[in-house]
């Protein structure tokens, strides 16, 4: 058993005792939380210039796509306020 745990030819057994990766970058060998990860000063303004633009264009392709369903009359939304005329 030994030799195979060296040679990385594990058999599948020892699959059980692995330990899953998010674990083991999470806490040192002994069992002691590992220190938190830097965190970079861009990480919040790369987010922003990441998502409000996707938000933005997503908005406007959608805009552009009701316009062109409603020119086409492939979908033209139904007036259901009209009940002032009772």
């Amino acid at each position: 058993m030994w030799k195979s745990l060296l040679t990385k030819q594990s058999p599948s057994a020892a699959h059980c005792f692995r330990v899953p990766r998010h674990l083991r970058e999470a806490y040192t060998r002994y069992g002691g939380f590992r220190p938190r990860p830097k965190r970079d000063k861009y990480s919040r303004r790369g987010l922003a210039l990441t998502v409000i633009p996707g938000i933005l264009l997503g908005g406007f392709i959608a805009k552009k796509i009701a316009y062109f369903l409603e020119i086409s009359e492939l979908f033209t939304p139904d007036d259901m306020d009209d009940d002032d005329e009772e």
